[in-house]
């Protein structure tokens, strides 16, 4: 178990440097990706692919027999199965199936980040869970955690903040409950702030 840790906040993916890409990474993006994601896999989706591009969605998914999920500026693409929301997936029942994902802010982020030796998605739906899960694998590669807001078209948006706040403060918990002294940056604070 570590005995110190240190939890950053990037509040965009451009903000993301190299030297944080030997840390843990938590991506959000609450509004919606994030969410779409959990939402799959909560409902039996065995693995959901993220990528940048539609024509790369269309690829793998041709390539694997996937389920094609996504959306373009809030629009889900034509001839897609879903797109990239929650309720939309409300009756969804993947047989087993898996999916693959794109869109315009989280999944970019997510590939901005895939070097890191662990990238987690989170969001309000699987926060517990996830910073738990984070921690264990702090622990394991001893490294520190960055939670990597996605952002809107590269830009800085509240929701994603605010839940990556929420998570700075989860994390901390129990982190601390379990004997671990918590740094948190200046951006992770102003976020739990929130």
């Amino acid at each position: 178990m570590k005995k110190e840790l240190y939890i950053d906040a990037v509040l965009t993916p451009a903000d993301v440097q190299s030297a944080e890409l030997n840390n843990i990474c938590i991506v959000v993006d609450v509004l919606r990706a994030s969410s779409t994601i959990v939402t799959l896999l909560s409902k039996g989706c065995k693995r959901v692919y993220t990528v940048e591009t539609i024509s790369d969605a269309r690829s793998l998914a041709q390539s694997k027999g996937l389920l094609l999920v996504g959306e373009r500026n809030g629009i889900k693409v034509d001839g897609f199965d879903y797109g990239n929301s929650p309720f939309e997936l409300e009756g969804f029942e993947p047989d087993g199936r898996e999916a693959v994902l794109t869109t315009t802010n989280g999944t970019k982020a997510v590939q901005k980040v895939s070097a890191a030796p662990e990238v987690l998605i989170g969001c309000f739906l699987n926060a517990k869970a996830c910073c738990t899960r984070a921690l264990e694998l702090s622990y394991k590669h001893d490294t520190d955690i960055n939670i990597v807001c996605a952002g809107e078209k590269g830009r800085f948006v509240l929701d994603d903040a605010f839940c990556t706040g929420y998570f700075a403060t989860v994390l901390k918990e129990i982190a601390e409950f379990n004997g671990t002294k918590v740094n948190l940056s200046d951006a992770a604070q102003a976020a739990g702030k929130l």
